[in-house]
């Protein structure tokens, strides 16, 4: 993957190209062997080698997750152990695309690893390790580096999972409310109609959701301890 500077590979301002970017993350995806037998990228090969990096990353309680949780950077580093590392950025032929081929490779790795319930892995997880694990990102150490980990503690699901889902939602209604607000502030004689359609669908998608989740907590398995209070 190394490759001596020149005009094939860096910008005028000296960064690498895209196209010089994108080969070296192909030769890095073909190296794991993370390709079909007719050369495309096997994302299905690629988020089961994920998945298995990060099932032995279980946390049990709140205190673990510091020693437990795997950063990101070291989920990629074994995903694709043939692939220069910060570590060894300096020692490449071409430092820059080095560093830009891990960058890009990372953020893929890491895409694997969303937490919503449509997330690749997180399906994984799901299916593999049964109901009760949920695969949670975190920040640890310092410098608040990414990191993610596995965990059926409640206390780990409402700090690491629910508490950013929440702050999510809360952006949301808080961009939707500020577009509605500036088309009444500019469309006075629509002010009415705007104000009425938004509490109007806010409604009905809370309705929708609320009968999503009353159905869910119905088919849910029973036998566990009922909770003692609402998830806040």
């Amino acid at each position: 993957m190394a490759r001596k500077r020149d005009k094939a590979v860096t910008t005028a301002t000296g960064s690498p190209q895209k196209a010089a970017i994108d080969q070296g993350a192909r030769e890095a995806y073909a190296a794991e062997g993370f390709v079909t037998d007719a050369g495309i990228r096997d994302t299905t090969r690629v988020r089961e080698h994920v998945f298995e990096v990060l099932r032995p990353h279980k946390v049990l309680t709140w205190g673990e997750r510091e020693d437990k949780a795997i950063t990101r950077g070291a989920v990629t580093a074994q995903v694709f152990p043939g692939l220069p590392g910060p570590d060894t950025f300096s020692d490449q032929e071409d430092p820059q695309l080095a560093r830009a081929v891990w960058v890009k490779v990372s953020s893929e790795v890491w895409s694997q690893l969303q937490p919503g319930a449509a997330g690749p892995v997180q399906q994984l997880v799901g299916r593999n390790m049964g109901n009760g694990y949920v695969l949670c990102r975190t920040k640890i150490g310092a410098d608040s580096t990414d990191a993610v980990y596995i965990t059926d503690n409640r206390q780990c699901i409402e700090r690491d999972y629910l508490t950013p889902d929440n702050a999510r939602l809360q952006r949301l209604f808080e961009a939707t409310s500020d577009n509605r607000a500036m088309l009444i502030a500019r469309q006075p004689a629509n002010a009415r109609r705007f104000a009425q359609g938004y509490d109007s669908r806010v409604k009905a998608l809370g309705s929708a959701a609320h009968d999503k989740l009353h159905l869910a907590v119905e088919a849910s398995v029973n036998g566990t301890e009922p909770e003692t209070e609402p998830e806040s």
